[in-house]
């Protein structure tokens, strides 16, 4: 591959990042709508505007920042918010799992940076592309589908947030929470082992729907997990 150095950077003279970036892009715009309205709903539930987008760009997972907030606005202690956030979003761990023998030449910052950024739409299009085409540059295009993400993400909490603050407190949006969760989390199901993870879970939250301190929530992300986890080691 031709680069042209700049201040010690490898600029790629290849088309990678921007094959990225054009591949992300419908993807980018598709959840402005979803940010914007879980950042109204989070400033709505007692949420400060600044919050409402640091979480945005800390979390990076549209199902748990939902989950999360709507579990905040149930006065659940802090203890039980983190976790449902930490719970819901374990399927990373499949995603790092699966994307870690294209990474291996990676430097361990560079996969550092990675991380950040991985969220269900950047590890269908860079698995899809890394098994595709071996000669793709992974980390340039990974930052190209990556980075606009993040940029689409936070920028429409930023307006969601700043909209939020001018809903009068009499106009309660958690009813919209559950909507937005499924949504996201529908964009995820692709394959067979997210496909079982997504049905235990399912069936394991209307079972659980009684439950205590909304631990039914925790229940049922913990077992759609596992059953995807041992889906994928006996696929």
């Amino acid at each position: 591959m031709t680069e042209r150095i700049w201040h010690g950077w490898a600029l790629p003279a290849n088309t990678d990042f921007v094959s990225g970036v054009r591949d992300c892009l419908p993807l980018a715009v598709s959840v402005v709508p979803f940010g914007m309205i879980l950042a109204a709903t989070a400033v709505s539930t007692g949420f400060s505007p600044l919050q409402a987008v640091v979480m945005s760009a800390i979390i990076f997972g549209g199902a748990a920042q939902a989950a999360m907030v709507d579990v905040a606005g149930q006065n659940t202690s802090i203890g039980v918010i983190v976790f449902t956030a930490l719970v819901v979003n374990l399927r990373y761990v499949m995603y790092s799992g699966s994307l870690a023998p294209h990474l291996r030449k990676l430097s361990s910052a560079r996969r550092s940076v990675m991380a950040t950024m991985l969220i269900d739409q950047v590890y269908a299009l860079a698995v899809t592309e890394f098994s595709r085409d071996t000669d793709t540059d992974k980390w340039w295009y990974y930052l190209g589908i990556g980075l606009p993400m993040v940029a689409s993400w936070v920028g429409s909490h930023v307006v969601g947030a700043v909209v939020g603050s001018q809903i009068p407190e009499s106009l309660q949006l958690q009813f919209v929470l559950p909507l937005v969760f499924v949504s996201l989390m529908f964009t995820a199901i692709e394959g067979r082992a997210t496909r079982v993870a997504a049905a235990v879970a399912a069936l394991v939250a209307i079972a659980g729907a009684g439950l205590p301190f909304n631990s039914g929530l925790i229940v049922a992300a913990s077992a759609g997990v596992v059953a995807g986890l041992v889906t994928e080691g006996v696929a």
